[in-house]
């Protein structure tokens, strides 16, 4: 790649971004589109979720399923990918793609032998020590006993999905982009099946009506096991095709092994300080706010916040971080920067109009998503005012992402980490702050302030403004678009004020099932008008950014393949959604 390109002035009249740096976020629409996949299907199985079980049960499934993801985060998808990496990059740079499979084997082997005794050891702490010692947690004592009840059967998930991270890293750097991103879809599945069955055995039907005896929400818990269990089976057989056995025996003590151990050690908390974020939220809300479903209301407004952010802040940073690194590796801080300001600056181009679209519909469309069944309609207009206070997250939580990483690229490991450290303090004294006055709202915009604090931190000490003209490459465009997304927002709120005025029936029956009209009427004409405002006013106002987008939609395929050659700048590795 030639750097010098990615530094181009970036003008309202100039021509696109280098290839160089378009290069790197190309790989990210495939990714992007097999995540997509995956969040649909995680709608699904929310919608399940909270229709068929009450609230309290619905909070106690979500409390032991987060357990486990922040597990995943730290050491399947986040910290340990992270050092994994460089090291496969450089190892398969020195010797070939036997020696990056065999570091993959022994990494591999050695997260195992971590996380199994890791896993025993809490599943006796479960057993051997007194419930009473827990609830104090828990708001109700139901919802306590529930969730620890469940954490038995949820804990070894973790061992699974965190070695399915690994695996998906491997396939990744092998050049399969596409199945990995997608392999999380499995475990939605069998969460949807283990609904279905506790809906069967309980009512001896699965028709959506409430009432009857309760579910036993012990068969999604062991549906969400099996998920973890097949999705290490397919990664394995996917790689087998491939000729990539990482599942082969392999040495645990080696020097490479340990290099990827010293370098994830300072990411732990750097890398997943957005999950431990939310890991408060969930149990503060649980804990200080006194109705029923506080936990749920937040877990939803979180995953539609989660939805567009799997589709820009996953993709892009699963396609950035390799060119990343190896720029940093190189010390070609052009190429680092410029690759930085293409991936902010597209992040920023998606992620803008979806806020302000989060910000203008939100109780809408948690209406008309998930309203019905035992998910009434107040616990829909709660989880939209906490989605709309989690949207501003879209955009900061991306750009952690990337920033952290240019940092881990340039083998600068403790600065983010110090920041993260701070931002998660920041949030959990903000939760206690804003909780009593506004609710689960409150702890959704704690972690909104403390992402924002932590981007803006990281951004300040990067110090790559002598390398890039960040004012032409980042900053304008930002603006142009942000101008933009406000004549979206302006849009919606006008359709939504003549929506409100209209008289619509209560339902409309659709296909056979029945949508709340009023929401399916704000969200349909709302996204429509609000999408036409924004590309006629990019059309004009931001030309280039919109081209950006327009080619980085219409791009099909990566560029090169990882494992026939030296590796690709532009090959990605997987990171996705501990929730999707």
């Amino acid at each position: 790649m030639e750097g010098a390109a990615a530094t181009q002035a970036h003008g309202q009249d100039d021509a696109a971004p280098s290839s160089s740096a378009a290069d790197a976020v190309k790989p990210a629409r495939n990714v992007a589109l097999a995540t997509m996949a995956s969040r649909v299907l995680g709608l699904v199985r929310d919608k399940v979720t909270v229709y068929y079980f009450s609230q309290v049960t619905a909070d106690a499934l979500l409390l032991a399923w987060t357990i486990p993801n922040l597990f995943r985060r730290l050491f399947g998808e986040g910290a340990l990918s992270a050092a994994l990496v460089p090291v496969l990059a450089e190892t398969e740079r020195k010797h070939g793609r036997e020696g990056r499979n065999r570091v993959a084997r022994s990494v591999i082997w050695s997260l195992v032998a971590f996380l199994v005794p890791l896993t025993i050891a809490l599943l006796a702490l479960l057993a051997f020590l007194p419930d009473r010692w827990f609830l104090t947690l828990f708001e109700t004592e139901e919802t306590g006993h529930q969730t620890l009840r469940l954490l038995r059967w949820t804990m070894p998930y973790l061992i699974f999905i965190c070695v399915a991270g690994q695996m998906q890293a491997v396939a990744n750097l092998a050049g399969r982009f596409f199945f990995p991103a997608l392999a999380p879809a499995i475990g939605n599945v069998t969460w949807i099946l283990g609904a279905l069955l506790a809906a069967w055995l309980a009512r001896g039907s699965l028709s959506l009506g409430t009432g009857g005896a309760p579910l036993d929400p012990s068969w999604v818990a062991i549906g969400m096991l099996a998920g973890g269990v097949l999705q290490v089976v397919c990664q394995w057989i996917e790689l087998l095709r491939i000729g990539e056995n990482c599942l082969a025996p392999a040495p645990l003590r080696t020097s490479e092994v340990t290099e990827v151990s010293r370098r994830m050690a300072p990411m732990l908390l750097g890398l997943a300080a957005s999950q431990i974020n939310i890991l408060v939220d969930r149990f503060v809300a649980e804990a200080m706010v006194p109705s029923a479903g506080a936990v749920t209301q937040l877990y939803l407004g979180n995953r539609l916040m989660q939805l567009p952010l799997g589709v820009v802040g996953v993709a892009l940073g699963t396609a950035i971080y390799p060119v990343l690194a190896r720029a940093g590796a190189r010390n070609d801080m052009k190429e680092l920067g410029g690759a930085l300001a293409a991936a902010l600056r597209t992040a920023s181009t998606l992620c803008l109009p979806a806020i302000f679209g989060l910000f203008a519909l939100a109780g809408p469309i948690m209406g008309l998503l998930f309203e019905g069944g035992e998910f009434t309609r107040d616990a829909a207009e709660s989880s939209g005012v906490c989605m709309a206070a989690y949207a501003p997250t879209l955009l900061f939580q991306t750009a952690v992402l990337l920033l952290a990483r240019a940092e881990y690229a340039r083998g600068n490991q403790r600065r983010p980490v110090v920041i993260s450290l701070i931002a998660v303090a920041v949030n959990i004294v903000l939760d206690f702050v804003l909780v009593v006055p506004f609710g689960a709202a409150g702890t959704a915009a704690a972690t909104s302030i403390s992402t924002a604090l932590n981007a803006w931190l990281l951004a300040r000490g990067l110090e790559l403004g002598h390398a890039v003209d960040f004012r032409k490459e980042l900053v304008l465009p930002v603006v142009r678009v942000a101008f933009c997304g406000s004549l979206m927002l302006a849009a919606v709120v006008g359709v939504r004020i003549g929506v409100e005025h209209l008289a619509l029936p209560a339902w409309w029956k659709i296909g056979g099932i029945a949508l709340p009209a009023a929401n399916c009427a704000l969200v349909g004409g709302g996204m429509i008008v609000g999408l036409a405002v924004f590309f006629t006013g990019a059309a004009f106002f931001a030309r280039v950014e919109l081209r950006e987008l327009l080619a980085l939609i219409h791009q099909r395929r990566a560029r090169g393949a990882v494992g026939s050659g030296p590796p690709d700048a532009s090959a990605p590795v997987l990171e996705s959604d501990p929730d999707s």
